[in-house]
């Protein structure tokens, strides 16, 4: 089961509040549980884990600590070490989200009203609406957008760390798939990322080894 989550958007939310996440995960039995965390995070202290990740993935990770793992990744320069406590600042990802968001140069209206339109779906969105479809649409435009928008300029890295990201996220999921065939998985990513995480299973396992249930 691939769920989608709204990292803060679930809080007091009318129909998709954290208590629902949870009770989707509980429900479906999963014998392992995957979550928005890099794999040498997963079992760092609660404290390092809520300065880093969203809220949702820290409980998970605590109420599945038997059998939960991580897919994340946030960059070359830190595999294998802790997030250091002023990575935001020291990031030249990081930085570049900063300049470009200061950057009147590069205002979108398209991205604009792209983002609105996520936005929408997102206040009304359920455990089955957040993944019918339309969500996955609009991410795929927005960053492809993006991408069109930041080719060929200094901010360019910017789009080719995002697909870095979900390259190195659809990766481990797909390891982790590969070694634990026959087992119920509940796989839980930002809504962001789970189109492109659906495309990676297509094109590794098709229909021929997944079976997907829907949450509800």
């Amino acid at each position: 089961m691939a769920i989608a989550s709204m990292h803060r958007f679930h809080k007091d939310h009318p129909t998709f509040d954290y208590d629902k996440l949870f009770y989707v995960v509980e429900r479906f039995q999963p014998d392992y549980v995957g979550i928005e965390i890099r794999p040498e995070d997963i079992s760092a202290d609660e404290s390092y884990l809520a300065r880093n990740y969203p809220h949702e993935m820290v409980t998970l990770s605590k109420r599945y600590s038997d059998r939960c793992f991580g897919f994340d990744w946030l960059g070359e320069d830190i595999i294998g070490q802790p997030i250091p406590s002023n990575y935001k600042e020291i990031s030249v990802y990081k930085r570049l989200e900063r300049a470009i968001n200061e950057d009147t140069d590069f205002e979108s209206g398209i991205l604009d009203d792209l983002f609105e339109q996520q936005m929408d779906i997102v206040k009304t969105a359920t455990p089955t609406s957040l993944i019918d479809g339309r969500y996955d649409t609009v991410t795929k435009r927005y960053y492809q957008t993006v991408d069109d928008l930041l080719r060929g300029t200094k901010y360019e890295l910017i789009s080719k760390f995002n697909h870095k990201r979900d390259q190195e996220i659809g990766q481990n999921i797909v390891n982790f798939i590969r070694g634990h065939f026959g087992t119920r998985i509940a796989l839980i990513m930002g809504a962001n990322h789970h189109v492109f995480v659906l495309e990676t299973l297509s094109n590794y396992f098709g229909n021929k080894h997944v079976v997907y249930e829907q949450p509800n």
